[in-house]
């Protein structure tokens, strides 16, 4: 009589679970290909956001500093948390917070996730007065900026040429693209002409966080204008 003994294989599946994040140091951060990339597909995540908002002057970033990397290892790959600062020419900042993944079996990463916020340059409270178009001194005389408030011509003239004066700005490249807002009225002056008068205004102006200041003459329509960002 044989014995027969059968052995029963028991397959014991065990479910892999994700570790903790885990902090990167400088040296990792420069030498882990998969971060590197992500710092790049991050910053072209930027420009393409900042783009579609019309946020940047020009999109020539660079990296400023990259402020924390962690990074955990998943079934299929490593997701990673990245913090990142980005600057452009302009001196626009960017501070980026954004989630990777790093496939193993495509050695390919994606942004899973980002959000960031843009700090621009320092503007003084009070913008420098560009150089205004020129007039003859002879017959030129000082306008208190409150009859804009009283007399309807005067204010429609300032409208239209201040309207004018940012979209001509704008085109030419003199202050940068926004939807602007007159926040104070600094002078205007009135030199009579033949048949009506020339009114120069000085005033400041606002979009966001960017303050410009222009200058521009107008007889019924817009003469000549000079803007420059503050």
């Amino acid at each position: 009589m044989k014995l027969i003994l059968a052995f029963l294989a028991i397959i014991v599946c065990c479910s892999a679970q994700a570790g903790a994040y885990k902090q990167l140091n400088a040296t990792q951060i420069k030498s882990n290909a998969p971060v590197q990339s992500l710092i790049k597909a991050g910053l072209d995540r930027v420009i393409s956001l900042g783009q579609a908002k019309k946020q940047f002057k020009n999109n020539q970033f660079s990296v400023t500093k990259v402020n924390s990397v962690y990074q955990q290892v998943v079934s299929g790959g490593t997701n990673y948390k990245l913090d990142v600062n980005y600057t452009n020419t302009a001196k626009e900042a960017v501070k980026a917070t954004f989630q990777g993944f790093y496939n193993t079996t495509s050695k390919t990463v994606k942004i899973v996730s980002m959000s960031y916020k843009v700090q621009y340059p320092a503007t003084s409270t009070t913008p420098t007065t560009p150089t205004t178009p020129t007039t003859p001194a002879n017959g030129t005389t000082s306008v208190n900026v409150t009859e804009l408030q009283t007399n309807q011509l005067l204010s429609a003239l300032f409208n239209s040429g201040f309207s004018t004066a940012v979209q001509n700005s704008i085109a030419a490249g003199s202050i940068p693209q926004g939807t602007y807002a007159v926040s104070k009225v600094n002078s205007i002056t009135k030199k009579t002409v033949k048949n009506g008068a020339l009114y120069t205004f000085n005033c400041s102006a606002k979009s966001g966080n960017t303050t410009v200041a222009l200058a521009f003459i107008v007889r019924n329509q817009l003469e000549s204008w000079a803007a420059k960002t503050a």
